[in-house]
């Protein structure tokens, strides 16, 4: 399986965890030495851990497709992506990418779908390939915290207008949708494989150990 974000807080709680349910656990960060790190600390706490870091930037094109190349090179098929590495600014101004992407837009939306997509080869290959967005609720008003959504396709970023809530509401609705669009295409030989998006509040129990 391979995890994004994977160093730390929730991340770096389902790597263990996985690690101790015997499954093999590739994990993303951008700074390798402090995945390493986590690599190391986890496999002195889990006997037996198959678990490694690989270098990602969500926010960069050339790492998320070096990231799949080193996938695809792998001989066994990818069973489980977990697109977990996200991100929630307070600024009051845009932080934007060398591109000019606004940057929860670029780590929350853009850079998991590029992921995704150019690993559904790997995935294919599995006979019961797993994909799970952690998406937070901030689209949900009322079932979460953030202002109501009103997704401007006329102003990716955005551009015009931006609050920092707004931006992430509007990012966290995507991999919800994007979900919803790649489950027809894991299933369309007919076998066992499903698309689920995770909000980390509901994951909290595995972030204690529970």
């Amino acid at each position: 399986m391979l995890l994004t974000g994977g160093n730390r807080g929730l991340g770096k709680a389902a790597v263990k965890k996985f690690a101790e349910r015997g499954m093999k656990v590739t994990f993303t960060a951008r700074d390798t030495k402090k995945g390493d790190a986590v690599a190391a600390e986890i496999r002195a706490q889990v006997p037996n851990a198959k678990v490694d870091c690989v270098a990602l930037d969500v926010l960069d094109r050339g790492s998320i497709r070096a990231l799949a190349q080193t996938i695809a090179a792998r001989p066994e098929p990818l069973d489980v992506l977990v697109n977990n590495a996200g991100l929630l600014v307070s600024e009051k101004t845009p932080v934007r990418t060398a591109e000019g992407v606004e940057v929860t837009f670029a780590t929350n939306l853009l850079g998991p779908f590029y992921l995704t997509n150019l690993l559904l080869p790997c995935l294919e290959r599995s006979s019961s390939a797993r994909i799970v967005n952690v998406a937070s609720r901030m689209h949900m008003p009322k079932g979460g915290w953030g202002p109501p959504v009103n997704f401007d396709f006329d102003d990716l970023g955005p551009q015009a207008h931006y609050e920092p809530t707004v931006a992430s509401g509007d990012a966290s609705i995507r991999p919800v949708v994007d979900a919803a669009q790649a489950q027809p295409t894991l299933r369309r030989d007919g076998r066992s494989r499903a698309v689920r998006r995770l909000p980390p509040r509901g994951a909290r129990p595995l972030a204690r150990g529970g």
